[in-house]
């Protein structure tokens, strides 16, 4: 979050003006697997849900693509999923909640929140396993030991993989947890400047690449404007596209509204052409419904549900597109735009 100032992929803003109509009218303890009492999430916009965790493909809420894209998608489609926990760790239990909450979203990916009681930011950090290696998008606050927790998890898998600790961007709150990761065995630890990024995952400009995890393949697109060596990801696998703090439910803090314009656009116009299951972003600063948490506070009681779908992206270009060059805090049902400046 941190609210501080600080080619085919580029094609697609060509593209958004025309398509988005078409879209809008069609429409520390962590456990390796999801807890007992966690159920499938509810819709965004609301909390989450108290249904049974499903045992079949979660389904795809949301999801948009054109046939061509589906060819690079995981064949047959995302594997079973089991959907999102009732109730994430919220700073109401702080003496019984676990520092870090692991779920298991898939059989390869897990969704882990730290802990508000540690850090008011509760971040969100992702933990995809290929056949080779392993890859944590973001690495928390460094408050909580998501290293362990990185462990464990591969050990209840029984893989041995090489570990890629990679960042959604480059505020204190997704890398200064990489510490904890420094003197770890077979793992790689991505820069945090544009550069370091950029080169690692072969980025140039605003063209996107991709990075195998082994029978696992992720673009990684560049959106700078939150922060300029802002990165999202989106797993063919599970289908599902992770965007930090660019798009999260809370507020969206913006330091260069230009670019942020132009990687908000690129973003409508890449899930036009991929199918989408959820969009994930790095916290929840929303409640279910009302006024955002205050700036800084450790209790989210009653919160929003941390997936979002492409209709939120679509809404999110739509509103900072209307906003042009004079932008203002805007609140809309499941964000809220910040400028900075």
């Amino acid at each position: 979050m941190e609210a501080r100032a600080s080619s085919s992929f580029a094609s697609f803003a060509s593209i958004v003006t025309f398509t988005l109509a078409a879209l809008v009218a069609c429409g520390s303890d962590p456990s390796p697997t999801p807890s007992v009492n966690a159920a499938q999430g509810g819709a965004p916009g609301g909390a989450a849900s108290n249904a049974p965790t499903p045992t079949s493909d979660s389904g795809a809420p949301g999801s948009s693509g054109s046939s061509e894209a589906d060819a690079g998608a995981a064949p047959g489609g995302p594997p079973p999923s089991n959907g999102f926990p009732a109730h994430w760790i919220d700073g109401t239990a702080c003496g019984a909640d676990p520092d870090i909450q692991t779920w298991q979203y898939d059989d390869r990916t897990f969704i882990l929140r730290e802990s508000l009681c540690k850090n008011f930011e509760g971040p969100f950090v992702y933990l995809l396993v290929g056949t080779s290696k392993a890859m944590l998008i973001d690495a928390g606050t460094g408050h909580v030991n998501f290293q362990a927790a990185v462990t464990k998890i591969l050990q209840g898998l029984n893989v041995t993989v090489d570990v890629v600790v990679a960042h959604s961007h480059a505020h204190g709150d997704h890398v200064n947890g990489d510490g904890a990761f420094s003197q770890a065995a077979h793992t790689t630890i991505v820069g945090h400047s544009p550069a370091a990024a950029y080169q690692f995952f072969g980025v140039s400009g605003t063209t996107a690449s991709t990075y195998d995890l082994g029978d696992r393949v992720l673009d990684v697109l560049p959106i700078p404007g939150h922060e300029a060596a802002h990165l999202a990801f989106y797993d063919r696998r599970s289908r599902v596209l992770f965007t930090g703090d660019t798009l999260y439910p809370g507020r969206l803090y913006i330091n260069d509204w230009q670019s942020y314009q132009a990687s908000v656009a690129r973003l409508a116009g890449f899930v036009t052409l991929h199918p989408v299951t959820w969009v994930l972003g790095g916290h929840i600063e929303l409640p279910a419904s009302g006024q955002d948490y205050a700036m800084g506070a450790t209790v989210h009681a009653k919160e929003h549900a941390l997936e979002l779908t492409t209709a939120d992206l679509v809404d999110l270009n739509t509103t900072v597109s209307a906003l042009g060059q004079n932008p203002t805090r805007t609140t809309r049902p499941n964000f809220i735009v910040y400028p900075l400046n």
